[in-house]
């Protein structure tokens, strides 16, 4: 017995001349998930094109000022805003965002928040000046995470995404898995 609303089965097969089959037991809420990648991909690729310049004036912005782990909730709230949800559930001084279907499977990406403990010493306009620095790079995963969230909110895609926001990935305690009720 399958559970009301769940994908149960699904499988698409390709001609090679740009015909597609497939078998499928969705409902209509997931139908778009059904999509052929044909028509998915260049609509997804062609939102994240634009999200670009936003994604790099976002990195630039949270290089300018780190967070160090367990202290995020600034870069946390910062990005959850940025993914068009400022409201998303806090875990510790992380996020999670859900974007798309409000339930059922979902793609997770993961990016981190925090910063390390370094004085950065770099002539770019946007270095940061508060003792704590991306060197690591955490800035430029958020910044990607950020845009693919955008262009999927956008352009849709085959399954919700669920932007993990971890904090505290650069210093003890370890994060712990997260268990979010709907997700």
């Amino acid at each position: 017995m399958t559970t009301p609303g769940a994908l149960t089965a699904w499988r698409i097969t390709g001609n090679g001349r740009g015909s597609w089959q497939g078998q499928a037991t969705v409902t209509a809420a997931r139908r778009q998930a059904a999509a052929p990648a044909s028509t998915v991909l260049p609509a997804l690729l062609q939102a994240a094109d634009r999200e670009v310049p936003a994604a790099v004036a976002l990195r630039r912005e949270l290089h300018a000022s780190p967070e160090l782990g367990g202290h995020e909730t600034r870069t946390a709230s910062r990005v959850a805003a940025a993914l068009g949800d400022p409201n998303a559930p806090s875990v510790t001084t992380g996020r999670l965002v859900r974007i798309g279907a409000a339930s059922g499977p979902s793609v997770a990406v993961r990016a981190e928040l925090d910063a390390l403990p370094l004085t950065e010493q770099t002539p770019v306009a946007w270095a940061s000046q508060n003792g704590a620095s991306h060197s690591c790079g955490h800035d430029v995963h958020l910044a990607a995470l950020t845009a693919a969230g955008r262009a999927v909110r956008r352009a849709g895609g085959p399954l919700p995404l669920v932007a993990v926001l971890q904090p505290r990935e650069e210093s003890h305690p370890r994060p712990r898995i997260w268990s979010v009720p709907g997700s």
